[in-house]
């Protein structure tokens, strides 16, 4: 399959967590939830996690970046998700959104450093 994105994306595998948020950003329950970043570009990345997310659920990613022991919070919106094994692991597509153009800074200077 042809890739359609226009910006460089990272294939590296980093621990991340997310809560699932509200409209307005506030976290709408206390639960904490791990995944691994199976790509990362600076509109959006793919995670692999074992909750199965809603299309629109709106999270809020902390992304940690290994060897630079530099985190960066990002809001994104689950875009689409693949089933991979019998509802245990699942693909999912984020796209960032409103996110601080200083978080997107700091995202793209890492993607690009390893591009």
């Amino acid at each position: 399959m042809k890739n359609r994105r226009q910006e460089g994306r990272l294939s590296e595998e980093y621990k991340v967590t997310y809560v699932i948020v509200s409209e307005d950003k506030y976290p709408v329950d206390d639960k904490t939830y791990y995944a691994l970043t199976e790509d990362i570009s600076t509109s959006g990345m793919k995670l692999l996690t074992e909750k199965a997310l809603n299309i629109g659920t709106l999270i809020k990613i902390e992304l940690s970046l290994g060897g630079e022991k530099k985190n960066i919070n990002l809001f994104g919106e689950v875009r689409w998700v693949k089933n991979l094994y019998d509802d245990e692991l699942f693909k999912t597509g984020i796209t960032f959104i409103n996110n601080p153009p200083k978080n997107i800074i700091s995202l793209m200077e890492h993607v690009f450093k390893k591009d």
